[in-house]
């Protein structure tokens, strides 16, 4: 509503100065308080003493509390606001004229009755009546101080060096007091117990005192290459500040090691960083460079590295937009056709031949019997499945043998002609498997994906060893990344072979992301979006570790 006040100060001469002001709320509070929209500075009038609201022309005066509104002369709670009414609010006349077009009221407002010397008399002697049965301000002062540094000093100091007076006072919970502030949520279990953190008293908490629960988590950095003792974990890791445990996010704190290695690390590989828009080298992923050791290393994406894993698989044959023929007629692949994200979409789970190629690839070796099928990866196993099936066929299927009968036979020995027939399905169980350990290990075989290799001792399968984490100094989540198409950071579709290492280089994410300063239609990226501090290293998964 819009009210026009008119505050009235009467002068020595009778002569009135008249200050006019005009307001538009919901409400008009009236009272002492400098909140209030007609300020009544007069001790005999309440903080809040009463409230104007009201609209379409009605218009009320509520006093607040017990306060006393004297309207027309008579007390009332609630009185309805019309033109020539009087209200009195303590010493202080309301009068309510005709609003000026374009408001909804009028409140002239005067001070009647004056706070004459009198009255302040009578006050400050009621006043000094009631200090005589008082203490003085010095006694109660002191008095205060006392008690405050007996309950909030000598009591918890006390108390923490005594375990007889910290029992005692168990129930009291005298270290309350100095309890800056709630606990995050990861340690609510130890809230009650300072002493899980606080070991000694007015001592800092020590990274002994942390480690001793966080025993696996690893430094930041090769101890041999940087020294981070002088680093505490208080350091990063404030407490005290609300159920979210709160950690150092700002770049500053990287870039201040990480902008001038070679005055903190001399010795280590890593290029100076300042940011991720403009001041970050390309990623170097960790490959497998020789996977008989395996070994591995940091490689950087320009140019374009290669992995040798042991493993054969060409994207481009398995992404035909017009399809694969198989067993099961045409099927079309796409990327999550084999590519399923992990728990969190950090990582890609394994790739299981039973699972995402078992569809298309069969492991089957002998037309007339499809349902055997051999066991992936353990040629051993695979030689005494085939091995079972032509025993079993020899079985049923007798070889035709010279059943010429010998003269003599001694007794316990096998008849000859049955010597004979074992021998014979001996010898074509042998030379079937051998054939069939050959077409299964080889160029149509296991050969097709795997380094195969004929030994004197039969076939082996070179090692297979793939990257885990190619960016194992960096963390990214596929979760976050579902409205991007694969093939948009993946040339998967152009790779004819898995040597190549299918990752976007940094130009691809900065199409997208910026650095920790936000950017017109960019992601503001600052060093932790990608970057943990404690770092596990992980760097490849075997076929053993696959399955």
């Amino acid at each position: 509503m819009k009210v026009r006040i008119n505050q009235i100060i009467r002068k020595r001469s009778r002569l009135a100065d008249v200050s006019e002001r005009d307001v538009d709320v919901l409400a008009i509070k009236i009272g002492r308080s400098g909140a209030s929209d007609i300020h009544l500075a007069d001790p005999r009038v309440r903080l809040d003493h009463a409230v104007v609201d009201g609209d379409e022309g009605r218009f009320e005066i509520r006093a607040v509390g017990d306060a006393i509104v004297l309207v027309d002369g008579r007390p009332s709670a609630v009185a309805a606001l019309r033109p020539g009414a009087k209200i009195s609010v303590g010493p202080y006349e309301f009068r309510i004229g005709e609003p000026p077009p374009g408001l909804d009221l009028a409140i002239a407002v005067e001070l009647v009755q004056p706070f004459d010397a009198e009255s302040a008399t009578a006050m400050t002697d009621d006043m000094r009546m009631v200090a005589r049965h008082l203490p003085s301000r010095r006694v109660v002062a002191w008095t205060l101080a006392l008690a405050i540094f007996v309950a909030f000093l000598a009591v918890p100091v006390i108390a923490a060096f005594s375990p007889g007076v910290h029992e005692a006072t168990k129930a009291f919970r005298p270290f309350a007091a100095w309890n800056s502030g709630r606990i995050s949520n990861v340690h609510s279990p130890i809230a009650e117990t300072c002493s899980s953190c606080h070991l000694r008293p007015f001592v800092q908490v020590e990274n002994a005192q942390c480690l001793a629960c966080h025993t696996s988590t690893r430094q930041h950095a090769d101890p041999e290459i940087v020294d981070l003792g002088g680093f505490r974990c208080e350091s990063c890791h404030k407490e005290h500040n609300g159920p979210r445990l709160a950690t150092r996010a700002d770049d500053g704190f990287c870039v201040g090691c990480h902008g001038n290695l070679a005055k903190v690390a001399p010795t280590t590989t890593l290029v100076d960083v300042a940011g991720f828009a403009t001041a970050h080298p390309q990623f170097r992923p960790t490959l497998v460079i020789d996977p008989i050791g395996p070994v591995v290393r940091r490689v950087p994406l320009d140019p374009r590295p290669t992995e040798t894993s042991n493993l054969r698989f060409p994207h481009d044959k398995h992404l035909r937009r017009d399809g694969l023929r198989t067993t099961a007629g045409n099927v079309t692949l796409t990327c999550a056709s084999c590519h399923v994200p992990g728990p969190g979409g950090t990582t890609m789970q394994p790739i299981r031949m039973e699972a995402q190629c078992g569809g298309c690839h069969t492991l089957a070796f002998e037309r007339r019997f499809p349902d055997w099928t051999v066991p992936h990866g353990e040629p051993d196993k695979v030689r005494r499945t085939i091995t079972g099936l032509y025993s079993q066929i020899a079985l049923t299927e007798r070889r035709d043998v010279d059943r010429a009968q010998p003269g003599r036979q001694r007794p316990g020995d096998l008849a000859a002609e049955e010597k004979t027939q074992r021998e014979a399905d001996q010898a074509w169980v042998e030379a079937r498997t051998e054939e069939a350990m050959a077409t299964m290990f080889g160029a149509s075989g296991c050969g097709l994906c795997h380094a195969t290799e004929r030994k004197p001792d039969g076939w082996t399968v070179r090692a297979v060893h793939v990257s885990r984490l190619f960016m194992e100094k960096a963390r990214f989540s596929h979760a976050r990344h579902t409205t991007v198409g694969c093939s948009e950071c993946h040339a998967a579709q152009t790779s004819s072979t898995s040597e190549e290492v299918l990752l976007p280089g940094i130009a691809t994410c900065r199409g997208c992301h910026g650095g920790a300063t936000p950017e017109t239609g960019k992601v503001a990226s600052s060093c932790l979006s990608c970057h943990a501090f404690h770092t596990h290293a992980d760097h490849i998964r075997s076929a053993e570790a696959a399955r």
